[in-house]
């Protein structure tokens, strides 16, 4: 950041050249604001902003003059002041200059005498003509504020519409916005709109893209769930009544995502374990997803009941059930069930019911 001349004096406005240069690899956007401790004095910068490519220097002129009318009579007074530089780069920390100006008192000249002698002949010919004005019933027109066109600005990266608009006459304010249509960095529209007509030196705001709107997930959907109800089992292929025989079934439950939990376990035991007689349950296991598979393997013994549940060192493998997904509640109440020749080792059927949840 450089700044010529770093001291100045203003009679009644002092000019100072102002040059940024980028020593990066990344196009950066800075913004120029200068401000003075005592508050006394007026800055007016060119080009605010400005938009600089990698290894080039961009330019702007800065006014300053008092933010008083400066008096007639006095001393000079300095004045100190700061030139702040920031970057849209977070890597790139602001920087500054400081600098002074000298306020010099506006010199008038003493009024000679013959200048008094001409107010009074000046106000008999203000009041003639306004006699004349009066008797012809003319009006006098108001002077016309000078106007200029709006330049349309949009789609211009922000530091060349700043440019475009300070050369035709205009102050320069920013906003942002987010916008699925403008690149980010680039103007959307302006305030006044563009090619409309405005005063001279008014304050024509410029509505930068900050990028796409962010894009919010829709919240997960929640999972089904199902509570899972053994209603009854019964011993299948037998041609005799079973004495002393002790029935065990083992429950597992298989996750959508594979893994494989173990249920509560339950047993039939005692004498006259009889084929084709159903042998109520009523065992509830709670809540699980509905894409869930319900495995039921069943074992037999002869002589000790007290073994449950390591069903691993029953004597008689009877065969398993797998029914799933869970989540087709047609299937309520169907009987499922296994079959085997071997009269010793029967087979076993298993009626359940599933019943969906309503989602939270």
């Amino acid at each position: 950041m450089q700044m010529t001349p770093r001291n100045s004096r203003a009679t009644p406005t002092a000019a100072h050249r102002l040059a940024v240069e980028n020593r990066g690899n990344t196009p950066m956007q800075v913004t120029l604001e200068a401000t003075d401790p005592d508050g006394v004095l007026r800055f007016e910068i060119d080009h605010p902003i400005l938009r600089i490519d990698p290894g080039h220097t961009e330019f702007a002129q800065m006014q300053i003059r008092s933010a008083e009318p400066a008096p007639a009579h006095g001393s000079a007074q300095q004045h100190a002041f700061h030139l702040q530089v920031r970057s849209d780069l977070s890597s790139v920390p602001p920087t500054g200059v400081d600098g002074s100006t000298v306020l010099e008192p506006v010199r008038r000249r003493p009024r000679s005498a013959w200048l008094l002698l001409l107010v009074p002949v000046a106000a008999l010919l203000l009041v003639a003509a306004l006699q004349l004005s009066r008797l012809s019933g003319g009006v006098t027109a108001a002077t016309p504020a000078v106007t200029s066109r709006v330049p349309d600005t949009t789609d211009l990266l922000a530091v060349d519409a700043a440019r475009l608009l300070g050369t035709a006459g205009f102050a320069i304010d920013q906003g942002h916005e987010p916008s699925d249509t403008t690149a980010a960095g680039r103007v959307i529209r302006s305030d006044p709109a563009a090619n409309s007509t405005a005063p001279r030196n008014s304050v024509v705001t410029i509505v930068v893209s900050s990028g796409k709107s962010p894009v919010i997930p829709p919240p997960p959907k929640p999972i089904p769930q199902v509570v899972i109800t053994i209603d009854d089992v019964t011993l299948l292929n037998s041609e005799h009544t079973f004495g002393d025989v002790y029935l065990a079934l083992y429950f597992q439950l298989r996750l959508p995502d594979g893994r494989l939990i173990d249920l509560p376990h339950w047993n039939r035991g005692g004498a006259a374990l009889s084929e084709g007689t159903a042998y109520p349950m009523t065992l509830s296991f709670g809540r699980y997803p509905a894409g869930s598979t319900l495995v039921i393997t069943g074992y037999t013994d002869s002589n000790d009941q007290n073994r449950l549940p390591s069903h691993e060192r029953y004597e008689n493998y009877q065969g398993q059930i797998a029914f799933g997904p869970l989540s087709d509640a047609s299937h309520q109440g169907v009987h499922h069930e296994v079959s085997r020749n071997d009269k010793q080792n029967p087979g076993f059927r298993v009626t359940f019911t599933i019943t969906p949840l309503a989602s939270q």
